[in-house]
């Protein structure tokens, strides 16, 4: 949960948030993911963490929007920010849909089976090209966790 009191809120300028590099870089959201470990439930495993495109979009559309009062921009910064804490928590759990997809799409090529409709869809493949995946799974230290 973030953790900002309302006071904050006339302090948020445009220049200290980060607007959407994605967005900017290619004129729209584009696919997004994080690799995170599941070592929790699953040792050895991770799984993919996408950001919360709606709460994302709102924010990224603001940030660019001259007229944005500070108020907004805090407002839509703390909804992206717990949208995203929530699906972190799902993934981590592992709950994520990215592993159960794989899954399914791997099963049915061993199976010698017709791929499901959803992975021939041209909507698919845009969602899982990806153009931006950042790496913060740091490893065990020396000797183990």
């Amino acid at each position: 949960m973030t953790h900002l009191s309302s006071g904050e809120a006339a302090q948020v300028h445009r220049t200290h948030l980060s607007s959407p590099v994605p967005r900017r870089a290619h004129g729209s959201l584009c696919a997004t993911c994080e690799p995170l470990s599941l070592r929790q439930v699953l040792p050895g495993c991770t799984d993919l963490l996408r950001p919360p495109g709606p709460p994302c979009l709102a924010l990224a559309r603001a940030l660019d929007d001259p007229d944005a009062q500070p108020e907004l921009l805090l407002a839509l910064l703390r909804e992206a920010v717990e949208a995203q804490e929530r699906r972190t928590q799902e993934v981590l759990s592992g709950r994520g849909p990215e592993r159960h997809l794989q899954r399914l799409r791997e099963a049915a090529l061993q199976a010698g089976e017709p791929l499901p409709e959803i992975f021939l869809d041209p909507g698919y493949a845009q969602a899982t090209h990806f153009r931006l995946c950042t790496l913060q799974v740091t490893p065990d230290p020396p000797g183990g966790p």
